[in-house]
């Protein structure tokens, strides 16, 4: 599972920490997807992750793995049948 961070003058440096791991590691970064001109970038076929890690800018997002410590949301007891 992924979640879409935007880039902040706060997390900049662990957004270039993930995307420098990439999509093949475990804790890394799928996708940056620029602000200015909507360009996604696909970590997994992209040449070099040290260039996309080093033009990332305050405002881009990064489509990040999973870590321990984030909130997710799950409404699926909603829906259920019995809970109507």
């Amino acid at each position: 599972m992924t979640i879409q961070e935007r880039v902040t003058l706060f997390n900049r440096d662990r957004m270039t920490t993930k995307v420098r791991i990439g999509a093949d590691e475990l804790g890394g970064a799928l996708y940056v997807e620029k602000k200015f001109d909507g360009t996604r970038f696909d970590l997994k076929f992209s040449g070099s992750l040290t260039t996309i890690a080093s033009e990332l800018r305050i405002g881009d997002i990064v489509e990040r793995m999973l870590e321990d410590g984030d909130l997710v949301n799950f409404f699926y007891g909603l829906f259920y049948k019995s809970s109507i």
